[in-house]
């Protein structure tokens, strides 16, 4: 088991990258990962695959809800199909890299921003409706998790 004083204390989470494998089973029903959050504001990063809209995003979630996209582009979603998602942050720099299961991982990640408005916090994977869908249920799966953390400095750049 990892270990280190970030894991004794959620809300320091700063560097890492996560994997999982998810899978949608609604059209109104999306999937993201949320890293640097806050518990008490709920502002973070936000790494999601939104069905209804069949894109991918990066985004900054505000306390109250209101979100900035950082970084988006067209993804094609189909429910009940796996895929893998894997998100890092690392100083200022996040990427989002998302694959469906069985096929080839892409060797760069789709999605790269830049923010400095979040430098640590709790993290966590979350299946939600999508904004403007119609009512519908929200079903999906949310399997596989990993997360690695990251010094503060390793081949990756500096923070």
């Amino acid at each position: 088991a990892l270990h280190t004083p970030s894991i004794l204390d959620p809300a320091s989470h700063a560097n890492g990258a996560v994997r999982l494998l998810a899978q949608v089973h609604e059209d109104a029903t999306s999937i993201m990962f949320v890293m640097r959050a806050n518990p008490n504001t709920l502002a973070c990063y936000s790494f999601a695959l939104n069905n209804p809209e069949n894109r991918i995003y990066i985004s900054r979630i505000h306390a109250g809800g209101s979100w900035t996209n950082l970084a988006t582009t067209p993804f094609p979603i189909a429910n009940h199909t796996d895929y893998h998602l894997e998100a890092t942050c690392f100083g200022t720099r996040l990427t989002l890299k998302v694959w469906q299961a069985g096929s080839p991982e892409p060797l760069q990640p789709q999605l790269t921003a830049s923010d400095a408005t979040y430098t640590q916090g709790a993290m966590g994977p979350i299946i939600y409706k999508a904004p403007g869908s119609a009512p519908a249920p929200i079903t999906g799966e949310i399997d596989d998790v990993y997360f690695a953390l990251y010094p503060s400095a390793t081949s990756y750049g500096s923070s």
